[in-house]
């Protein structure tokens, strides 16, 4: 992800986001979830502790991951009809290379996943580290992935 792209990208992910996960969400986690991918937040989220990765077929955007210090999964989604087709496993698999070689060695990668989507996390081989929780009306499930450390 690019400057520039912050509104495609917005775009794209209110759409899966409406689709899959808003409908388990109450009205304030919906406004609260829309403030943080608005392409301004995005735009300072790219220039602070974030990098983003997209997908694409042709000129359209079919997925986007999004990671946070290296570390954390802030936004993760891809389009229904690319789903279960390696799109997410492929761009997830390129975050990690980044997250692992830049000097910065992460013991895990972190993720706060919609109820509706732990399933794909684990498939991932994300596990569960607590309970599901609701915090500013955002339902979610905290999951970690181990890294094997480096001697």
């Amino acid at each position: 992800m690019k400057p520039g792209d912050e509104s495609k990208v917005s775009a794209f992910i209110s759409g899966v986001f409406h689709q899959f996960v808003a409908p388990g969400f109450s009205q304030q986690g919906i406004d609260e979830f829309m403030k943080f991918i608005d392409p301004a937040a995005l735009e300072n989220q790219l220039k602070e502790n974030y990098f983003g990765l997209i997908a694409a077929s042709g000129a359209k955007l079919i997925g986007v991951i999004e990671i946070r210090d290296h570390s954390h999964i802030a936004l993760f989604f891809v389009e229904a009809r690319f789903q279960r087709r390696g799109i997410g496993k492929a761009l997830f698999r390129k975050a990690l290379e980044i997250c692992t070689g830049e000097g910065v060695r992460p013991s895990q990668i972190t993720v706060n996943a919609s109820p509706n989507s732990q399933f794909a996390y684990e498939t991932l081989g994300f596990h569960p580290t607590d309970v599901e929780q609701c915090a500013n009306g955002i339902r979610f499930v905290p999951m970690a992935f181990p890294l094997n450390p480096v001697f």
